[in-house]
This record gives C-alpha cells, structure tokens and sequence, in this order.
C-alpha cells in the first residue's frame, strides 16, 4: 500500500471538498433515508403514505439524536465533561431527560457517540472493499470513507478530540473509551481475517496455534490511527488535510522497518559463527505491506 504526505494530501482534498458548510456542528452520521416503499418493495398509495410517514419519524429522530449530540458536546467545551449533567444536555436540546434516555444510556455514550458512528461506517466499508485487497490496505481505504461519510467540520472536531484527550480526568469515560476502541479492534479484524491466506512457510506458529495476524493488524492500525490525530492536535493543527495526511503518514509505518539483507561476510569474520542477516534501510518514501 503506497503512503505518504503525497497521497494524504489527496485524499485530504477529496474529503475537505465534501466537508459541510455547517459551524460547530459534530461529526454525525449521514444515514440513508426510506425511499417510500413498502418491505415488499412495490409502490402504491398505502405504501407510499406509509414510507412517508415512517421516512418523517425516522428524519425526527435523526434531529433528536443529532441536537442531544450536539448539544452534549458544546456543554462538554464550555463547562468541561464532568460538569455538564444529562439535565443540562436535555434541557439544552429542548427535550424532556426521559428522551434523553431513549437515545443514549448515559453521558458517556453521548460523548463517544461520534466515535461510535465512524466505527460502524468503517465497518460498513469495510465489508464493501474488494476482496483481493490487502488487509491494511482494506482498513486505510474504508477509514477513508468513513471520514467522508462523517462529514466532521473542523472546530468541531478539534473540540472533540480535546475532551477525549483529558479523558484521564473523568475515569467512566475513559474506560467507556478503551472498552469501545477494543470492541472496534475485534470487529475490524474479524472483518479483515478473510484477506489473510495461509501463513508463509516456515514462519513462526502462535501459541496455541492461533492466527493472531487480523487482531494485530487491526490493533496497530488503530493506534496509528490515534497517535496521527492527537500528534495533529497537539502540534496546534487546524486544517483536517494536514491531519489527514499525519494519519496517513502513521499508517504508512506500519509496514516492515527493517527488510532483511544479504548476509554481511564482515559480521560473519567479526562473530566467528555462520552468517546473519543484516537489516536493510528501509527506503523513505516506498513501503511494502504485507498482503
């Protein structure tokens, strides 16, 4: 898989070319809507009023949700995420705190609720990728369109990741945190697992004889993943290609460092035993991906 400054920059133009023109809004969902026909897929008047009327409910819900996220989240930069109750949100949003339980079971699934929404996108895309695919090729690409999916306005999403940045500040939701990151993990590499073939002969088994190369592929991609945009945001970016590109950059490192070499014959005088390979600089800007 190719990497880089390069490329990230092009990918960033596609997405910022897709950005909204909303202000202060949060990285939400853009679900798909019904399209008036009944579960049978034929028209007519009954199934036309139906889906219309289904279409509006699921369009109301669809503001609920996005107002209490909303909402939620600029409470969360104004008073900090300890101080702001689920009365304050609910109140804000100009719902009743029943309906805000409807939507969410607590103040920590608000706050990752952006989090949660480009995991199931990614996923989603995920399962769309072309099978020949390479695993960390599959994972790039369909993070890819899941951010474009998000459609995430830049000062928004700085606010966000600032509060999950001072997570270590509010215990619950730094645990709700890593408790959703690792469930991400297993679903993605449950997802990759198909794109790996049979390991090389001769390689090295686990222990216990699993194949433990999808969990750790989907592992490192996260946490590359992760170092890009808090890197982003703590080096004072603004600019979501600029990030793009430092998420890009990370990824690419994922690939082997230290390609093996020929053997170097002055180690082998200097060692007085048999041969060992010598790592090879890896070149800068070309990285090979394992399949």
């Amino acid at each position: 898989m190719a990497t880089g400054t390069a490329k990230g920059t092009a990918a960033a133009r596609r997405l910022l070319a897709n950005l909204g023109s909303t202000a202060g809004s949060v990285p939400v969902v853009r679900r798909s809507r019904d399209d008036g026909r009944g579960r049978d897929g034929r028209g007519g008047a009954g199934n036309d009023d139906a889906g219309q009327a289904a279409g509006l409910r699921e369009r109301k819900k669809e503001r609920t949700r996005r107002t209490l996220v909303d909402t939620a989240h600029a409470l969360f930069d104004e008073r900090g995420y300890e101080a702001t109750t689920i009365e304050a949100i609910a109140a804000g949003a100009d719902v009743s705190v029943r309906t805000f339980f409807r939507y969410f079971a607590g103040k920590e699934e608000v706050a990752l609720a952006p989090l949660d929404e480009v995991g199931e996108l990614a996923l989603e895309a995920l399962r769309r990728r072309p099978a020949h695919e390479p695993p960390l090729m599959a994972l790039r690409a369909a993070a890819l369109d899941a951010w474009l999916a998000m459609d995430p306005d830049p000062v928004a999403f700085r606010g966000y990741v600032e509060h999950l940045l001072i997570a270590d500040e509010a215990p619950a939701l730094s645990a709700a945190m890593l408790q959703r990151t690792m469930r991400l993990g297993d679903q993605l590499a449950e997802a990759i697992a198909p794109r790996f073939g049979p390991p090389p002969p001769g390689a090295p088994a686990a222990p216990g004889g699993m194949d433990l190369r999808p969990l750790l592929t989907a592992a490192a991609f996260l946490a590359a993943v992760q170092v890009g945009v808090r890197s982003w945001f703590q080096n004072g970016g603004r600019d979501l290609g600029e990030m793009l590109a430092t998420v890009e950059y990370c990824v690419g490192q994922l690939a082997p460092a230290d390609p093996v070499a020929p053997p170097d014959p002055a180690a082998t005088a200097e060692a007085g035993g048999p041969p060992r390979p010598r790592p090879a600089p890896a070149a800068p800007s070309e990285a090979v991906h394992p399949a």
